[in-house]
């Protein structure tokens, strides 16, 4: 399978709820940075892409109790 197959599979099943709308650069960027090996292999700045959303660690743990009211 090559390169091109693989990036418009990926992008084709993020976006599968989003059929009437174009794929726009901004769902290739989603699609690359979504699969640890296209983002491993594929290091590039996508124009338009936006930013990859994540969260840090310590904003997803539970707060302590003695912040609980």
């Amino acid at each position: 399978m090559g390169l091109k197959s693989l990036i418009n599979k990926t992008i084709n099943r993020n976006t599968f709820l989003l059929l009437p709308k174009p794929i726009t650069p901004r769902h290739v960027q989603l699609a690359i940075r979504g699969d640890k090996e296209l983002d491993a292999f594929i290091k590039v700045i996508i124009g338009g892409g936006g930013v990859f959303p994540h969260l840090y660690q310590f904003l997803s743990t539970d707060k302590p109790k003695y912040c609980e009211k």
